[in-house]
């Protein structure tokens, strides 16, 4: 199966900021791999309430891959 990396921009509900976060996941395409990426970050979330989560960057990666983007983790921002 497929295996695809995203990076996912995530708003905090208060406006005041938000965060880049990395996912990779195996999906058969490219739409199912971005939705599996989405459920992945809101499963994981423990912070403010999230406004808007959307993806900026997506695609197909190889095995190797993997191991140059850590599944986990954000870089947060402030406005």
């Amino acid at each position: 199966m497929p295996i695809y990396r995203f990076i996912i921009h995530g708003r905090m509900a208060d406006d005041s900021g938000g965060f880049y976060t990395t996912r990779w996941c195996r999906a058969p395409d490219e739409g199912a791999a971005a939705q599996r990426a989405m459920k992945i970050v809101c499963n994981e979330w423990e912070g403010p309430p999230i406004h808007a989560l959307q993806i900026d960057e997506g695609r197909r990666i190889s095995f190797w891959e993997i191991w140059n983007a850590p599944n986990r983790g954000c870089t947060f921002y402030s406005d």
